[in-house]
């Protein structure tokens, strides 16, 4: 089931956190990507489309290893 969000409610969320993504995204992404990408989003919060976004849920479980 996704979730009836629109492309522009997730748009200003997805933004938002791009921005404070911090240097480790660096080793995946470089900077001139980020604001690219942060510029598309930011573009795109008045967008009322729900079917622009496919939704799925994934879990990561990270733990700290003995010293």
């Amino acid at each position: 089931m996704n979730p009836q969000v629109t492309a522009g409610t997730a748009a200003a969320m997805f933004w938002r956190n791009a921005c404070a993504w911090d240097a480790r995204v660096r080793a995946v992404a470089t900077p001139d990507e980020l604001d690219d990408l942060v510029t598309r989003l930011r573009h795109r919060v008045d967008d009322p489309s729900l079917d622009a976004i496919e939704w799925s849920l994934r879990r990561l479980v990270l733990t700290r290893a003995a010293a």
